[in-house]
């Protein structure tokens, strides 16, 4: 089948005016505002609709206003900047400025301008589109780059960390520099005192900074449960969930909120800090634009307070473990190994200033009939009680260690001259021997 050819039709003879209109009508179909300014005369010429529900004012009104007011500039501002264009024939560079709107937040907008030359006049045609949405998918973007910048900063952290301070000094760090806080601060449970207290903050002015440490020291009750008067940290440990203020302006009900809004910032994030489950703690994150903290942000902020809980733990283990290592859990007294090392520091110090160094050796009798007959916890109880009758008898806890099942030693670091070492064992035993010591109800020697 051979194709239908297609119909040409003539050029369409129109007048100045009707082409006229036509362009209007082009322009008013326009979603972005168009203005057209004589240079000469620096008059807008036209406005399209899109201008008018731009500005909330009607064409007439725009057009006696003028180009400066309609695009917030100076006359002298923009005559310059109206000549370079036409000097330079060319369009101008897109240029975004952030301006007040009728009602509503400002918004921000992307001017394009371009010179167009009528016969003798230089006309300049501006386009201005609105991209504020745009702009708040930009900065979400990057903001969720730097949201995992920090948990890569973070998990960095946890690999060589080795304190808790150095654990929170440095997320706060990581906090500012990295995720772009002006501020952040770690509070952590204090469970004796049933308080939260701030440890660690980076770009808090000093003033907020103790208002908070007096506000949460007071000895104002504070439940760690659902209770009315509760602050948002406090919610955020008992509740094990962020808490934020996206608008501290229309919600001052977080603690110094006027003073927050002085320092700049317009919302606030209490992140939990949990550690087996447990809220012990929050990380504060503070932002300086409304309704800044959402659904997508808040998620990978919840994995980077984990990874500081998961490192929180880590410290604790690792810190018991080292413990293990030198001390005895049931006594609390130095263990074998560290009285040793203890022992060696003071035969090095002794063998270079010439005096003697002396190590007494205890060992409990019968200590097994003991466990037998009255069971471990009784014997654990005694052992205790040997330690704590031993130590004060030394004065110095860091002098006595426990270093067999029922034996403990205490090392003397100097021996005046003249000392005997044997008639001070004889005299301490018999104070031992003397010593009562209550278990189960009952006075044992």
């Amino acid at each position: 089948m051979r194709p239908t050819p297609l119909s040409v039709t003539a050029p369409v003879d129109m007048s100045q005016a009707s082409l006229q209109a036509v362009i209007l009508k082009a322009l008013d179909a326009t979603a972005d505002a168009i203005y057209l300014v004589d240079r000469t005369s620096m008059k807008i010429i036209h406005v399209n609709d899109a201008g008018c529900r731009m500005q909330g004012l009607t064409r007439e009104q725009l057009i006696e206003r003028g180009p400066t007011a309609a695009l917030a500039l100076s006359k002298a501002d923009l005559e310059q900047t109206y000549d370079a264009i036409i000097a330079s024939g060319r369009p101008a560079e897109p240029l975004e400025m952030l301006r007040p709107r009728p009602n509503g937040p400002p918004a921000w907008l992307e001017l394009r301008r371009h010179p167009v030359q009528m016969g003798e006049q230089w006309m300049i045609v501006t386009l201005v589109r609105d991209i504020t949405q745009a702009k708040k998918a930009q900065n979400r973007i990057t903001y969720l780059n730097r949201v995992y910048a920090m948990l890569s900063g973070i998990n960095t952290l946890i690999v060589r960390v080795h304190t808790r301070d150095e654990l929170f000094d440095t997320a706060c760090q990581i906090a500012v520099s990295t995720g772009g806080f002006p501020m952040a601060m770690i509070a952590m449970v204090d469970r004796n005192l049933m308080k939260i207290v701030p440890v660690a903050s980076v770009g808090m002015p000093a003033d907020i900074l103790q208002g908070l440490k007096e506000r949460f020291a007071s000895d104002e009750p504070r439940p760690f449960g659902p209770a009315q008067g509760q602050t948002m940290a406090e919610r955020a440990v008992s509740e094990k969930r962020a808490i934020i203020n996206n608008d501290l302006k229309a919600d001052p009900s977080a603690i110094y909120a006027k003073r927050h809004l002085e320092a700049g910032i317009r919302a606030m994030a209490m992140v939990p800090i949990a550690v087996s489950g447990e809220g012990v703690g929050v990380l504060a994150l503070y932002a300086r634009e409304v309704d800044f903290f959402h659904e997508d942000e808040l998620k990978l902020l919840m994995e980077l307070t984990n990874d500081i809980g998961f490192a929180l733990d880590h410290i604790a283990k690792e810190d018991r473990l080292d413990y293990l290592a030198y001390y005895d859990v049931l006594t609390g007294l130095a263990n074998r190994t560290l009285f040793l090392e203890r022992v060696a520091q003071y035969m090095r110090s002794a063998a270079s200033d010439g005096h003697q160094v002396a190590v007494q050796l205890v060992d409990i009798e019968r200590f097994k009939n003991i466990n037998d007959s009255l069971g471990q916890n009784a014997g654990d109880s005694l052992l205790r009680q040997v330690g704590q009758w031993i130590t004060g008898i030394a004065g110095d806890v860091n002098l006595v260690a426990r270093i067999g099942s029922d034996r403990f030693a205490v090392v003397r670091p100097m021996l005046r001259e003249g000392e005997s070492i044997s008639a001070l064992i004889e005299s301490r035993l018999g104070e031992l021997s003397d010593h009562p010591f209550r278990l189960d109800g009952s006075v044992f020697r």
